[in-house]
């Protein structure tokens, strides 16, 4: 009984328990519902309408930058490569339709596209980007090639594209190794660990300046075990 008493093991008990709490937590939130991004607006459905019939979307702002003749061309280098490389090509503008307030609309773009996908969103030199399905990458080139991971996105449109398609490798894409973010169940009990103890130490020495403030010691006392026992008479007394 003198174990359930100590100090030490109520603190250990303690952190057990917040550890515990806290591994249960992390895995419920592992099996939690995924997101799931809200009806894209305008502009993001019109390019996802178009990829479904082509590799390409050309907006009518960006036929500055891609002319059909090039789009084309574009779309027959994909196909006959069997690429899965998506192209949009549109002016950047915060009013055009796709506002989101934590998904790009290259993001939105690829939660409605079926296959694996790596989508370039050509906006100009300044504002273009390179987005893959989620738990997908574009991977990096082995000792034994040479290719870039995503264009350039400088000069012309049409050469610039033509020449980065010709140079990637049909297996661009790979698969993102899927793992708990904690590290599965030990790694959410050590995580447990980690936030319990400060949150534990905190309430034990605020405990201790409650008792000194009410005029007692800092360390809470166990209670004492009589060592004998006085006979009380209770006969009444003269």
């Amino acid at each position: 009984m003198s174990v359930l008493r100590s100090r030490i093991t109520h603190v250990v008990v303690a952190l057990l328990l917040g550890a515990v709490a806290a591994a249960v937590v992390v895995l419920r939130m592992a099996d939690a519902e995924p997101f799931s991004v809200p009806e894209p607006g305008d502009r993001v459905r019109t390019a996802i309408a178009d990829l479904a019939d082509g590799p390409v979307h050309v907006s009518p702002d960006g036929r500055t930058m891609l002319s059909e003749a090039d789009e084309a061309a574009l779309e027959e280098l994909i196909r006959s490569r069997d690429l899965p490389v998506r192209i949009v090509v549109w002016q950047p503008s915060t009013k055009a339709g796709y506002e989101h307030p934590t998904l790009s609309p290259a993001e939105q773009i690829l939660d409605d596209l079926a296959e694996p996908t790596l989508l370039v969103l050509w906006q100009g030199p300044d504002d273009s980007r390179v987005a893959t399905t989620d738990g997908w990458t574009n991977r990096f080139p082995d000792y034994d090639e040479t290719f870039e991971r995503e264009p350039t996105f400088l000069g012309d449109a049409a050469l610039s594209l033509t020449e980065w398609i010709d140079s990637v490798p049909a297996d661009i894409l790979e698969q993102r190794p899927t793992s708990d973010y904690y590290g599965g169940t030990g790694g959410g009990i050590a995580f447990g660990l980690l936030v319990g103890l400060p949150i534990v130490a905190a309430v034990w020495v605020l405990a201790g300046l409650v008792r000194l403030r009410a005029g007692r010691g800092f360390l809470a006392r166990a209670p004492q075990r009589p060592t004998s026992r006085r006979r009380v008479d209770l006969r009444k007394r003269p």
